[in-house]
């Protein structure tokens, strides 16, 4: 049975690489890549997502 990992917020805007919310982006790939690797399945919550979208809406130019 594959182990689940919960995707907090700084984790999942680290991946997408959302400016001025991304300064741990190369080791949180990196950690990231291990958890694929193993087989981990991912659950990304409802309130990350919804959290994740304002920091995207609110970045200022409008751009990702």
């Amino acid at each position: 049975m594959a182990d689940i990992c919960l995707l907090d917020t700084s984790i999942l805007l680290n991946i997408l690489d959302v400016p001025n919310r991304n300064q741990q982006r190369k080791p949180v790939l990196d950690d990231f890549e291990v958890y694929i690797s193993t087989g981990c399945k991912f659950i990304i919550p409802l309130v990350v997502a919804v959290e994740v979208g304002n920091h995207i809406s609110q970045n200022g130019d409008g751009t990702m």
